[in-house]
């Protein structure tokens, strides 16, 4: 608009070469321009989301193909009957323990890395490799020494089971203080 104003000022004819070139410059910024300006860049924006979604499609390809090919070899799949188990009333200073039976419900070979206490009073014992419909057992041992009332411990099961890679067994119980006639009744 400042270029406009420069060249009606007065409502002179304009024969100056800077002011041909201010006119040339206002031209260039006309509507017209803008439109055929944001026009190519739509089209440019339309090819480039046209091309991320065709790389989308591509990769979900692949990706599909993949799991495909894993599924045709086969996945173990760790299986527990019960993840908790309830101790009751225990003595405090027992040392108590239980087994969890487990099961490869899968069609390749499950391999237990570890089984992880979440505390230094449990400790673990496990099959470490289980062949398909094959079963195996966890047993966790848990020192209440020092426990008192309800009280839960858990374990984490660290499998190559892709579903289920970290799987937590819990053991509760209520630590009571005192002989073991007590504990009983």
């Amino acid at each position: 608009m400042i270029a406009i104003a420069v060249i009606r000022h007065d409502d002179r004819e304009i024969t100056s070469r800077r002011a041909w070139l201010l006119a040339l410059r206002v031209t260039c910024l006309t509507p017209t321009f803008f439109r055929r300006s944001l026009y190519e860049i739509e089209k440019k924006i339309t090819l480039l989301v046209s091309l991320l979604f065709a790389l989308a499609l591509t990769a979900s390809a692949f990706a599909q193909d993949k799991t495909d090919k894993a599924d045709a070899k086969g996945a173990p799949k760790l299986a527990v009957d019960n993840l908790k188990y309830e101790f009751g009333k225990v003595k405090e200073g027992d040392e108590i323990t239980h087994v969890f039976k487990i099961k490869n419900e899968g069609t390749a070979e499950l391999v237990i890395a570890n089984v992880s206490p979440g505390c230094g009073c449990t400790a673990s014992d496990f099959t470490k490799t289980l062949a398909p419909s094959a079963e195996g057992i966890v047993k966790l041992t848990v020192k209440t020494a020092g426990m008192s009332g309800l009280t839960d411990r858990y374990a984490d099961i660290i499998s190559n089971d892709t579903a289920q890679p970290n799987l937590k067994l819990w053991v509760k119980m209520d630590v009571q203080k005192g002989d073991a006639q007590a504990v009983k009744n």
